[in-house]
């Protein structure tokens, strides 16, 4: 199910399917994931069909949003994800993307962000966003303040980890 497109990209609902299960492996195996993101023990394809079904698919019916594919529309290739997260530290949902490395630098997640935002803020009602992101990842935090977040505060996601720093934006913005 697409839920938004632009002239380069769609973003999708994840499926079972082992194009999807392979692409979740590689990318929360890939360098940029692993450092900005965290080690979330997807160390083979069968645990990245786990990851998906239980993380991003059942997301969608237990929440009614998540995080979706973003396809390449000329490619038909999948190159990142981009959507919304609830965490129990925030009180509404938090906007994130990941792409390939491959696909870095060339706005797509610029471009899969401002789609998923649209979504959120016309189709699901979205009033409060907030986007949360690692102090060390620069490239994140240009992306999430040029489509209209201010920085709020930084808090502890995971107990042991480093804080990380809080966005957030409004359905005005």
């Amino acid at each position: 199910m697409h839920i938004a497109t632009t002239p380069r990209l769609a973003l999708r609902h994840f499926e079972a399917t082992n194009t999807d299960r392979d692409f979740i492996f590689e990318l929360l195996n890939s360098p940029s994931w692993l450092q900005f993101i965290g080690n979330r023990a997807v160390e083979t394809p069968a645990k990245a069909g786990i990851y998906l079904q239980t993380n991003l698919i059942d997301s969608y019916t237990t929440k009614g949003f998540g995080l979706y594919a973003v396809v390449h529309q000329s490619e038909k290739k999948l190159i990142g994800m981009a959507g919304f997260v609830k965490r129990e530290a925030l009180p509404s949902v938090d906007v994130g993307f990941a792409f390939l490395a491959a696909y870095e630098g060339k706005g797509y997640a610029l471009e899969a962000t401002q789609a998923a935002l649209h979504y959120g803020k016309t189709t699901l009602g979205l009033e409060k966003i907030y986007a949360v992101i690692n102090h060390d990842n620069q490239k994140s935090i240009n992306l999430i303040t040029k489509v209209g977040f201010v920085p709020s505060s930084s808090i502890q996601i995971i107990v042991g980890e480093v804080p990380v720093l809080v966005f957030e934006n409004d359905a005005h913005n």
